[in-house]
């Protein structure tokens, strides 16, 4: 299984995506329509992305 996250376009921008599998745990902590910004936390530790 996948997990995923998306903002939407909006006017002619073509909007972002974020997906991940489910061996991770993704804590989101901020988006806007230029950027998505996560917390993924994974047996190898914590990474921000």
């Amino acid at each position: 299984m996948y997990g995923y996250f998306a903002v939407d376009s909006e006017g002619l921008s073509g909007g972002v995506g974020l997906f991940w599998t489910t061996d991770v745990n993704v804590d989101l902590l901020h988006y806007s329509k230029s950027h998505i910004d996560v917390r993924v936390n994974s047996k190898e530790g914590d990474t921000r992305s």
